[in-house]
C-alpha cells in the first residue's frame, strides 16, 4: 500500500515540475526581450530622382560647300579628326582656273592691239564705205515703196489679193529697218572719229570687263584651300579625293567641340516629371575617378519618338536637352554620360526605410522602441524615394524604429532588443 502511495506522489511531483517548467518558460519567454532589426532615425538629404543615359552633342555644326566647280586634289579631313581654326581641310585642283586666267589675259592683249590699230584707221575711208551702204539701202527702200504703191493700186482694182498686198508692205517695212540701221551705223562712225575719246572709252570699258573676270578668277585661286573656321571635330566627309564637285556642293561638316550640350531620350513614363530648369546630375565614367557635372533641362520636345531599345523593345521616348554649368572641357561630342534627373531634394529631412512602415487602422504606423518596449506610433509620410519615406510628423531625430515589423511575437508593449544597422 505504501509503495502505491509513493508512486502516486512521485507522479504528482513530476507533473508539478513539468507544469512549473512550462509556466517558467512562458514567463521567461514573455519577459525576455525580443531581438529585432532596428534603425536609428536621423536627418539627412533625401533626393527623389530617375536615371537615364545621354550623349554629348555640339551646339553648332558647320557645313563646308565648294566655292567653285573643281576636282578635289587633296582630302586631309577624316571623320572624327580634331581640327584647329585655320587648319587645311582639303585642297581643290585649280588648274582649270589657271588655264581660264591665261585665256583671258590673251584676250586682253588682243584687245589692246586692236585698240592701237583702231585709232590709226582712215576716217574718210570708213565714212565713205558706210555712206555707200546707206545709199544702197535708200535705193532699195525707195524701190520697195514704188512696188507697194503699185500693189495697192492693183488691189483697189481687184487685180491683186490682200495677201500679196500685205507681203509687199512687209517687204517695204523690212527695208526701212535696214535703212535705219545703216544710218545709225554711219552716225556712230562719224561720232567715233569725230571724238577720239569715245573710241578710247569703248576700249577702256572692254578691257575693264576682261580684267574684272581675271581678278575674279584670281580671287577664286585663294579659295582652293578649304580651312577650318573654328576649333572642332570633323563630323562627316562628303567629298572624295580625285572626284569633281560642283559649285555649292557639300564637302564636309564639323562640330564645335567647345560648345556642347547633352541630349537624352527620356522614357515617356518618366517624362511626366520633366520640366525646364530641372536640375540634372551628369556623370562621365572615368578611372580612377568619375567626372560629375551640374546641369539643367533647357528644352523638352513637345512630342515623343518611337525608338528601339538595345534588346529590340519598341519604346516611346522624349528628346530632352541639358545645358552644363562650369568647365566641361573634358567632354567631347559623342561621349556617353549617365544622368540623374532630380525631381525633388529635401535637406535635413527625417526619413526611415519604407519596410518599417505599415498600416494600422488605416493609418501609417511604425513600431518605436521606448524604454525597451515596442510602442505603436502613427506617422505622416511626405515625399518618398525608392527605399526611403520622409516623415513629416510623428518621429524625432534619434528615436529607434523597428524594421522587422513582422517579427514573431512583436506587439505593442513587447520587450525588445533593437539590433541597429
Amino acid at each position: 500500500m505504501k509503495n502505491n502511495n509513493s508512486k502516486k506522489w512521485i507522479k504528482r511531483g513530476i507533473i508539478a515540475l513539468i507544469a512549473a517548467a512550462v509556466i517558467y518558460a512562458s514567463i521567461s519567454s514573455y519577459l525576455e526581450p525580443l531581438s529585432v532589426e532596428a534603425y536609428k532615425v536621423q536627418k539627412m538629404s533625401i533626393e527623389d530622382s530617375f536615371g537615364d543615359e545621354g550623349t554629348v552633342v555640339s551646339k553648332g555644326e558647320q557645313d563646308y560647300y565648294s566655292p567653285l566647280a573643281a576636282k578635289v586634289k587633296v582630302m586631309k579631313a577624316k571623320e572624327g579628326m580634331s581640327v584647329k581654326k585655320g587648319d587645311v581641310l582639303l585642297q581643290l585642283d585649280m588648274s582649270d582656273t589657271e588655264y581660264s586666267i591665261r585665256q583671258l589675259e590673251g584676250q586682253l592683249q588682243s584687245i589692246q592691239g586692236q585698240e592701237r590699230g583702231e585709232l590709226t584707221l582712215n576716217r574718210d575711208l570708213e565714212i565713205k564705205r558706210q555712206t555707200m551702204q546707206v545709199e544702197n539701202a535708200q535705193r532699195d527702200y525707195q524701190d520697195a515703196q514704188i512696188k507697194y504703191q503699185k500693189a495697192a493700186a492693183l488691189y483697189e482694182q481687184d487685180a491683186m489679193s490682200k495677201q500679196q498686198l500685205d507681203d509687199a508692205k512687209l517687204y517695204m517695212d523690212k527695208l526701212k529697218g535696214v535703212l535705219d540701221d545703216q544710218q545709225v551705223a554711219l552716225e556712230l562712225i562719224k561720232n567715233r572719229y569725230g571724238d577720239p575719246s569715245a573710241t578710247k572709252q569703248y576700249f577702256a570699258g572692254l578691257k575693264k570687263s576682261i580684267q574684272a573676270q581675271i581678278d575674279l578668277l584670281r580671287s577664286n585661286m585663294s579659295k582652293g584651300e578649304i580651312r577650318a573656321e573654328s576649333d572642332g571635330v570633323v563630323r562627316t566627309v562628303d567629298a572624295k579625293e580625285s572626284k569633281y564637285v560642283q559649285y555649292g556642293e557639300k564637302l564636309l561638316s564639323t562640330i564645335e567641340g567647345s560648345q556642347i550640350e547633352i541630349e537624352s531620350m527620356v522614357l515617356t513614363e518618366n517624362s511626366v516629371d520633366l520640366r525646364e530648369g530641372m536640375n540634372v546630375r551628369v556623370t562621365f565614367e572615368h578611372k580612377p575617378q568619375d567626372f560629375v557635372f551640374d546641369g539643367t533641362v533647357s528644352r523638352i520636345d513637345p512630342s515623343a519618338e518611337e525608338t528601339i531599345s538595345a534588346i529590340g523593345l519598341v519604346e516611346q521616348r522624349v528628346k530632352t536637352i541639358i545645358q552644363l554649368a562650369g568647365d566641361a572641357s573634358v567632354l567631347r561630342p559623342g561621349y556617353k554620360v549617365d544622368l540623374d534627373f532630380i525631381i525633388s531634394k529635401s535637406e535635413g529631412a527625417i526619413s526611415v526605410p519604407k519596410r518599417a512602415i505599415f498600416k494600422y487602422q488605416d493609418k501609417d504606423s511604425v513600431f518605436v522602441v521606448k524604454s525597451g518596449m515596442a510602442q505603436l506610433r502613427n506617422v505622416t509620410i511626405g515625399a518618398e524615394t525608392e527605399d526611403l519615406s520622409i516623415i513629416s510628423s510623428g518621429l524625432e531625430e534619434g528615436e529607434i524604429v523597428i524594421l522587422d515589423r513582422k517579427a514573431t511575437g512583436l506587439e505593442e508593449g513587447k520587450r525588445v532588443k533593437p539590433l541597429l544597422d
